[in-house]
């Protein structure tokens, strides 16, 4: 009898443990959007104009002396291959 009641307790614990450990482990809810929000690396990242429906919008940046700088993408009229980017 006292061994019955050391297993269901022993069980209770472990229920009880597994039952925490997955609650502490629920999904993690997105930043609110504020005027810097920007989904990086190191260098290169977006910054997060809008969300809906699980699309992230927004523009491109680079990271320049630790400061988000937007990102133009260009390519010379009638050309067909992209310029390198410079810090012009």
């Amino acid at each position: 009898m006292r061994q019955r009641i050391l297993w269901i307790l022993l069980c209770a614990f472990a229920l009880v443990g597994a039952a925490t450990f997955g609650f502490a482990q629920g999904t993690q809810k997105a930043p609110p959007l504020g005027a810097e929000t920007v989904i990086s690396g190191p260098d290169v990242g977006i910054r997060v104009e809008s969300r809906a429906n699980g699309i992230v919008r927004g523009h491109i940046v680079v990271k320049v002396n630790g400061d988000w700088m937007p990102l133009e993408l260009t390519m010379p009229p009638g050309s067909n291959r992209v310029l390198p980017v410079t810090m012009r």
